[in-house]
């Protein structure tokens, strides 16, 4: 992913406002544009998150905020993230994506598992699905998220026993996840195997066959008795192939009626 370049209309609409920048300016991202254009969830966003742009850099909001003239444009916009429960060291992790693609522009993303404490006091279906599409896609450690929470987040959520909770829910809900990916990787091995084994025996059995029946005609037993076919049946000529079709040779003997009754 770093240095990469992001879909559009993200890539035009950030270089529209890289274009329009006089300075350097390093924003910290989060939100379901990490989630869906940096981790591929399989779901659209039309707003880039950025922590530190309100206080920081508020000329962006009138540049490329909802309702400017990039937002027309792209119909994408940036939005200043004022309020947001974040882990204490989260600076210390920021990784910059998409480098090398701008010049004054810096995206900065969370870390996975700091973008997923983002969501535990909102905790919206939304929420716990980004939760699972990162846990799965990292995959998450559930002891490092769980110590994230209680060493830099817990004390800075106002209802700790609602975020404890939160967190025990959406480690159960991980586990079972995993669990139902186990069952299923299990049983599509078994169908595999089965299916790969079912193969092999009917591979097997041709195979046992066709040396049995060459067995038989090549060595014929000594009480075999040997009879012209016209001696045990009724021979009667009925439709031919037109006589255009007919070959002198071939790869594949074609009998005729009139054969079958030579001496």
């Amino acid at each position: 992913m770093l240095g990469e370049r992001p879909t559009e209309p993200w890539f035009s609409f950030l270089r529209d406002i890289d274009g329009s920048l006089d300075e350097e300016t390093p924003l910290h991202i989060l939100g379901g544009f990490v989630v869906t254009v940096i981790y591929k969830a399989q779901r659209t966003t039309s707003d880039l998150d950025a922590i530190n742009m309100a206080h920081r850099f508020p000329g962006l909001q009138e540049l490329a905020g909802i309702g400017s003239k990039l937002h027309k444009k792209h119909k994408v916009y940036i939005d200043p993230v004022g309020v947001a429960q974040l882990p204490e060291n989260y600076e210390e992790r920021l990784t910059e994506v998409f480098d090398g693609n701008f010049d004054k522009l810096k995206l900065l993303a969370l870390d996975p598992y700091d973008i997923a404490l983002t969501k535990l006091e909102r905790n919206s279906e939304r929420d716990r699905e980004d939760v699972r599409h990162l846990a799965k896609v990292v995959p998450f450690d559930l002891d490092v998220l769980t110590s994230r929470y209680k060493d830099e987040l817990r004390i800075y959520v106002k209802n700790e026993r609602r975020g404890d909770l939160t967190l025990k829910l959406w480690i159960e809900m991980i586990e079972e996840q995993r669990r139902i990916v186990a069952i299923l990787d299990e049983a599509f091995a078994a169908i595999d195997k089965a299916k790969a084994n079912t193969e092999k025996n009917i591979q097997n059995a041709r195979e046992l066959f066709d040396s049995y029946l060459n067995n038989i005609f090549s060595n014929p037993a000594p009480d075999w008795e040997r009879r012209p076919i016209g001696e045990i049946c009724a021979l009667k000529s009925g439709t031919t192939i037109p006589k255009s079709l007919e070959r002198q040779s071939g790869d594949i003997p074609y009998v005729k009626v009139g054969d079958m009754n030579l001496p």
